[in-house]
């Protein structure tokens, strides 16, 4: 019997079920496959520890342990690396597909199933690599600009992005608390004009009809349209043409992003715990609108906040 991809069991009911049906066949064995896991690998890593310990003490007598890890420490991007814990390199696997899985996998799942070092269950979506190579100090939206506004789900802060019609991409505002972002959206409206973006559905629609009484235009995003956004945004992050001022702020967001499911689609999920998104979603209805959806064309400025 052989069970395959054990790193998903969280318990040993599969074990359980099979052992006692082939007890009475003789030199039955049971073969477990698998990359490593996570902390929810309850039966994997029981397993890898009973595998450990009984080759180093020399035991085991029935038991045969395999094993090709890569350390925590080693570079993951390092070819010798792959090498030494890939058997199957250049024979049944190439080099091409370990580079493309390395291309758009975040780095927690690359090393975790390529690898085989232990993850965690949380881990960045957005592979760290490759969102820094999107990012430069030299990013300026100028021209045709695109406002939007985001809040965290528990109200705890807000952020304001900005994008231009060539999706050059700007964190302005995140700040502890939303008192601040009916005032600071105003002064940035009335002295750059533009579109102001906010998802109808999301926390930061609570500021719709305020701004929109005080002359503020507002363009809500249907739960599709956020939906759209979010994809498209990824996507670009891997297609590396995303062009974004660097800020930390930003940055601590794209790291804790995670999916939630939306029928077939998915959203950034925003009760990630101690993580505040509202930068992320609000960069990127910024630049969904900016540069799918914006027929704006004013005089070409810098924008300076």
């Amino acid at each position: 019997a052989i069970i395959d991809e054990a790193f998903a069991d969280e318990d040993d009911v599969r074990e359980q079920a099979l052992l006692p049906t082939m007890a009475t066949k003789k030199d039955a064995q049971i073969v477990v496959v698998s990359t490593a896991g996570t902390e929810r690998s309850l039966y994997l890593k029981r397993k890898v520890d009973q595998g450990r310990a009984a080759s180093e003490a020399d035991l085991g007598e029935g038991m045969a342990f395999y094993e090709w890890s890569a350390s925590p420490d080693d570079d993951a991007f390092d070819r010798e690396v792959w090498r030494t814990v890939m058997p199957a390199l250049g024979l049944t696997v190439e080099e091409s597909a370990v580079e493309h899985a390395m291309s758009t996998m975040t780095l927690n799942e690359f090393r975790r199933s390529y690898l085989n070092v232990w993850s965690t269950v949380s881990e960045q979506m957005i592979p760290a690599k490759v969102w820094a190579q999107s990012c430069s100090a030299k990013v300026a939206p100028a021209g045709a600009l695109t406002f939007a506004v985001d809040v965290a789900l528990d109200r705890s802060s807000g952020s304001i992005a900005v994008c231009d019609q060539q999706g050059n991409i700007e964190l302005i505002e995140n700040r502890e608390g939303v008192s601040w972002i009916q005032q600071r959206v105003t002064e940035l409206f009335r002295r750059w004009k533009g579109t102001v973006i906010v998802d109808g559905y999301g926390p930061a629609s609570s500021f719709v009809d305020p701004l929109k009484q005080i002359g503020v235009p507002i363009i809500t995003y249907k739960t599709g349209d956020v939906v759209a956004a979010c994809a498209l945004f990824y996507d670009a992050i891997l297609d590396k043409a995303i062009k974004v001022k660097s800020d930390d702020r930003l940055d601590k967001a794209v790291a804790a992003a995670t999916r939630r499911a939306v029928g077939q689609q998915w959203l950034f999920q925003r009760n990630t715990p101690d993580a505040d998104i509202s930068a992320l979603y609000a960069v990127t209805l910024a630049w969904h609108y900016a540069t799918t959806k914006s027929k704006a064309a004013t005089k070409p400025r810098a924008a300076i906040y």
